[in-house]
Parts: structure tokens; sequence; C-alpha cells
């Protein structure tokens, strides 16, 4: 196997991300996000009465949305007690900040449907009508029945004298029932004409409201047997959360530490196998890591490492061998990719803490990582600064059957 070095020409592993997938990331998040922005802002004008409250239910919004959007990213590779209630505070805005989208998506369908009411026809006929004014049929069948009674007793009163004036009392009133019969049919067919004008009213609105109702929503609540309002719901709170997901990713893309932090990482890995190879390898194979048996003397407060070969000469180690060397050496390669990327310092107790073992093993790799670093002149500063830091004498408690450490 051979090492992996920015100058060996060879390509980075796949895992990190191409300059395009970070620019695609960057865009999907930038899109996504101000997208969200609008929604939060739109929401917050739906929901405050006053131009204060409205103002304070935005800024809220936009807060959350932020939040929302980038602490996926921004906790990422952090320790576990940092991300754990970064994550609980994360899920908490998403809920927020779905709820907050859920009203605008509510809203915007509501004015949708008034928009597609007002595109209802409208009979000309309703603005051209008007109800004319006149007495009710019950008031005018009241007149009706003194009338008629005033007429009855006229006709059968017998004529003693003036005879002519009994004759003209008779006509007049046959004459004013003739009147309010005619009355009483013009009353009966306002009474129909409002009869048509309510009914056509109703019917116009039956139609705005079922062009106010979405097509789609209404054939999905039929489908599930749902009422209409629980499918705007549902739709809307999908909307959102789909919405917020997706800017998510796109930050995790964007914010990504790229190829050149990984060439920086990869020059610091390289520099590390090239300080064992150079002194180690034996016939032109090398080994990324290799596995070694260390031997350590105290002199002064100092630990003083050298490394030797466990097995044979390198030459005779077949390729299946040498990979089964990497995979034994996968702490030591996780241990020093943490200190490379400054995640980690050089010490027993955050090795013990990183690896989760023993104080024998910490103390072992800690050896193992000093006389790499020793014995590799081109390691870039930084790396070998931060381990020469921790390599001052230390009193450490151990039991007599450990080994005193720096």
């Amino acid at each position: 196997m051979k090492n992996i070095s920015p100058e060996s020409g060879q390509a980075l592993p796949r895992r990190l991300p191409y300059p395009s997938s970070r620019l695609f990331g960057l865009l999907l998040a930038v899109l996504s996000t101000g997208t969200s922005l609008w929604i939060s802002v739109v929401a917050g004008e739906e929901r405050g009465g006053s131009s204060i409250e409205r103002g304070v239910w935005a800024a809220i919004g936009l807060v959350l949305l932020v939040a929302a959007h980038l602490i996926p990213a921004v906790t990422r590779g952090t320790a576990a007690r940092i991300r754990l209630p970064a994550l609980l505070l994360w899920a908490v805005c998403m809920v927020i900040t779905g709820y907050g989208h859920a009203t605008f998506f509510l809203a915007a369908q509501r004015h949708a449907g008034d928009v597609r009411a007002t595109t209802v026809h409208r009979s000309s006929q309703l603005a051209e009508i008007r109800q004319p004014d006149g007495r009710s049929l019950a008031a005018i069948a009241r007149d009706q029945a003194h009338v008629r009674q005033q007429l009855a007793v006229a006709r059968y009163m017998r004529c003693l004298n003036r005879c002519e004036q009994q004759t003209i009392r008779r006509e007049t009133l046959a004459a004013q029932l003739a009147a309010l019969d005619v009355e009483a049919g013009e009353a009966r067919r306002r009474e129909e004409a409002a009869d048509h004008i309510r009914s056509t009213i109703e019917r116009q609105q039956a139609r705005e409201e079922q062009a106010r109702i979405d097509p789609v929503t209404a054939q999905a609540a039929q489908l599930v047997n749902a009422s209409r309002e629980t499918i705007d719901l549902m739709v809307a709170l999908v909307h959102g959360a789909v919405l917020e997901c997706v800017a998510c990713l796109g930050w995790l893309l964007a914010l990504h530490p790229g190829r050149r932090y990984a060439e920086s990482h990869l020059q610091t890995l390289a520099a590390l196998n090239a300080g064992v190879t150079g002194r180690s390898n034996v016939g032109g194979t090398d080994s990324l890591f290799p596995q070694q048996k260390l031997h350590t003397t105290a002199e002064q407060g100092k630990a003083t490492v050298t490394p030797r070969r466990s097995i044979g000469a390198a030459g005779n180690v077949s390729p299946r061998e040498a990979l089964s060397r990497q995979i034994v050496d996968s702490d030591f390669f996780r241990l020093s990719h943490a200190i490379a990327e400054g995640r980690l310092r050089p010490t027993v107790k955050d090795i013990r803490g990183f690896l989760r073992c023993s104080q024998d093993k910490a103390m072992r790799m800690r050896r193992r990582l000093l006389a790499v670093i020793e014995g590799g002149p081109s390691i870039p500063p930084s790396a070998a600064a931060r381990v020469r830091a921790e390599q001052r004498p230390r009193l450490v408690h151990s039991s007599p059957d450990q080994p005193w450490a720096a």
C-alpha cells in the first residue's frame, strides 16, 4: 500500500465533496433559506395585529429559522456534550418554524380560494333587479277581508228609502275589493321575484364556495375519508418540513471543510507516515502506520521512544497483511486525524476519552505518536507544535504495574 499524499497525484477520498457538490449545496442552501426567510416574514405579518406585533413575530421567525438551518452544519464534529443539546434545540426550532410555515401556507391557500371565488361569473340580472316597495300580502289580505265583510252587509240590507245610495255603496265596495285583488296579485309576484333572487344568490354563493375549495384537497379528503381542513393542515406541515430539511442539507454540503482542508490534513498524515517508513521501511513497500513494537526508557523525567519492527522485513509482507495492519492501526489513524485537525489534545486523558480505552493503551498511543513526530522532519509546524506543547513532563497516578509517562 502506498502513502496518500498530495504530491503522489492520487485522488482525494470519495467521502470528501467535490467543489461542484459544495457549489450545488451552497446554491440549494441560499435558495431554500431565502425562501424560508420570505415565508417567515409573511407569516409574521399574518399573525400580528399592529405593525409592532407583526415586526416582532417576523423577527422571532427569522432567528429561529436561521438556527434551524445552521445548527446541524455548525455543530458537526463537535463533542457529544455540545451536539446533543444542540440537536434538541434544533428539533424545537424546526417545530416552531414548521408551525410558522403552516400559517403561511394556510393563509395563502385561503387567499387563493378568495381569488378563485371572484372569478366566478356573476349574473347581471342580480344587479338590475330591485325589490319594489309595497305592502305585504298579509296586510292586503286583512283589507280584503274587511271590504268583503262590508260588501256582504251592504248586499243583504233592505232598501227602504234612498236605494240609489245603497247601490253606490255596493259598487264602491266591489271596486275596492277588485283593487285589493290586483294589489294582492302584485304582492304575490313580488314575493315570487324575491324568492327567485334569493335562490339565485344562494346558488351564486354555492358556486363561490365550491371555487374556494382546492380540487386536489377535495379529492384527497374523499380518498382518505378526512375533512378538507385536516388535509390542508397536513399538506402545509409537509411543505414546511421538506423545505426546512432541504435547507439543512444544503448548508451541510456548503459548510463542509472542503478539498483544501482535506489536502492540509492529508499532508499531515503523509508526514506522519513518512516519519515511520523513513526509518523502518525495507524493500520499497510503504505502509500507512505499520504495526510497531515500542521500547520506552525514562531518563530525567522525559520519555525517549524508540520504534522497532515486530515483524520481519517489510519486503516479505503481502498486501493482505499490510491491509490487516492498516485495519489494526485504525485507532492510531483516527487519533492522528483528530490531532491534526486540532479537535484533540495529545494528552493521556484526552486520548482515553477519544478512544474510550484504558490508560495503558492511551499511554502507548501517545508514545507512538511522539515517536512519529520526532522521526518526521517534514511534519507541518501546526500539528507538531500541538504535540510538542503537551510533551512537557507531568506527574500521573499509576498502579505499580503501569510505567510513568510524560
